[in-house]
């Protein structure tokens, strides 16, 4: 991605709810690869982008999360890359700590290969988290949200390849009650 296209797709994320779509309940997750994106609605597009986070991640669907991932996928976060088995046994641990655990999108804006989203994560802190950046944390009791802008890549077969992250590390610490470490 050229930086022309990052600072346009976040620019855009930024648009008045007239002129982007937000997230709204979509129904289940098909389970066969994707097709081209070219070949799909911004509709489904979306849509598929939704489901994949509020169906096969928050609730475990593995095989809806292999037919949407490329094999070779890369996750390039604020603390380093990973690949889809990394990132499942992060999900993993976050469904085992966090109970009401969401992931909802805002703005999303697509252009070519390229999606670009506002997401929010968020949940109790009620069990151990065993895969926070700073190693194992004891519950804290309290409700945690984490809002994160994601911009995505897409290969021929319309399967996810790349995801580039940001998001506040130390607020994300912050509100795990891990000041300090």
């Amino acid at each position: 991605m050229n930086r022309k296209m990052l600072i346009t797709a976040l620019a855009l994320i930024a648009l008045p709810s007239s002129l982007a779509q937000t997230a709204t309940p979509t129904p289940a997750l098909p389970t066969q690869q994707n097709a081209p994106l070219k070949q799909r609605t911004r509709a489904e597009i979306v849509q598929g982008l939704i489901r994949i986070g509020e169906q096969a991640i928050v609730r475990q669907d593995d095989a809806a999360l292999d037919a949407y991932f490329s094999k070779d996928f890369v996750f390039h976060g604020p603390l380093g890359d990973l690949n889809l088995p990394a990132l499942k046994k992060f999900w993993a641990a976050s469904r085992a700590a966090f109970s009401e655990y969401t992931i909802t999108r805002g703005r999303i804006v697509v252009e070519g290969d390229f999606v670009a989203s506002q997401t929010t994560f968020s949940g109790v802190f009620e069990r151990e988290f065993t895969q926070s950046p700073v190693g194992a944390l004891p519950p804290t009791g309290k409700r945690f949200t984490q809002n994160i802008i994601n911009i995505f890549r897409y290969d021929k077969d319309g399967r996810l390849a790349e995801e580039w992250v940001q998001y506040d590390v130390r607020d994300y610490l912050r509100q795990l009650g891990a000041e300090g470490k």
